[in-house]
C-alpha cells in the first residue's frame, strides 16, 4: 500500500490494509476482492486519509463491475460523492449505470452533474470521449438531443451533426427508431466505466 501524502501512517491501520489487500489479491471468484478493498477505503476514510480511500474505492467499483454487480458499483460511487463531491469519475460512473440500465432520464440528470463536475476540474477531453461513447447507447431521443448539445459545446460539431442527422431521419420515418440490445448496453457501459477516468482522485 502505497500512501498519497508523505505523513507516517498509523502502524495498525498499515497492518490492517495490508491484511485485506493480501486477501484481495488471493480472492478466488469475479468481484470478490471487492469487499475487502471496500473495507480497506473505509478504514483510510475513517482515518483521515481520504485520497487513499478514493484510490480503493475505485478499486472496489471496477471489481463490481467486473463481476456484472452494477447495483453495488453505484452504491460506492455515492458513497465516494458523499466523501469527495468533487469527484469526476463517480460521476461518470453513474451516468454510465443508468445507460446500462436502460435508465434514460436519470442517464441525463447524472450527465448533467457529471459533465458540470468534469469542467470544474478541466476534464473536457476526458468528457468529450465518454460522451462520444454514451451516445452510441442511448435510445431516446431527447437523450440523444442533450448529448448532441453537449457534443456542439466541447466543440466536436460533427459528431453533433451526425447524431442529429440520425434523429431527424428516425423522426421522418427514414429509419427505423434506434434500438440497443440490452446485453450490448451492459457491455459498453462496464468497458467505459472500468476506463473510465481517474481525474479527482
Amino acid at each position: 500500500m502505497l500512501f498519497s501524502r508523505s505523513s507516517k501512517p498509523d502502524p495498525k491501520l498499515v497492518d490492517q490494509l495490508e491484511a485485506l489487500e493480501w486477501r484481495a489479491e488471493r480472492a478466488t471468484s469475479v468481484g470478490a476482492a471487492a469487499t475487502y478493498l471496500n473495507q480497506a477505503g473505509d478504514l483510510c476514510l475513517e482515518a483521515g486519509r481520504t485520497r487513499d480511500a478514493l484510490e480503493y474505492y475505485g478499486r472496489t467499483i471496477d471489481a463490481h463491475l467486473a463481476a456484472d454487480r452494477f447495483d453495488a458499483a453505484g452504491g460506492v460511487c455515492r458513497k465516494v460523492l458523499r466523501a469527495a463531491p468533487d469527484v469526476v469519475r463517480a460521476r461518470c460512473t453513474l451516468t454510465w449505470l443508468a445507460l446500462a440500465n436502460g435508465l434514460e432520464t436519470d442517464a441525463r440528470a447524472e450527465a448533467e452533474e457529471y459533465l458540470a463536475a468534469a469542467e470544474r476540474a478541466g476534464a473536457e477531453v476526458v468528457a468529450l470521449l465518454q460522451v462520444r461513447r454514451m451516445v452510441n447507447v442511448a435510445e431516446s431521443v431527447d437523450l440523444r438531443l442533450y448529448l448532441a448539445e453537449v457534443l456542439m459545446s466541447l466543440g466536436d460539431q460533427k459528431t453533433a451533426d451526425e447524431v442529429i442527422g440520425r434523429v431527424l431521419a428516425e423522426r421522418n420515418g427514414l429509419e427505423p427508431p434506434l434500438r440497443i440490445e440490452p446485453e450490448e448496453r451492459r457491455s459498453v457501459a462496464r468497458r467505459a466505466a472500468i476506463q473510465g477516468p481517474r481525474l479527482g482522485w
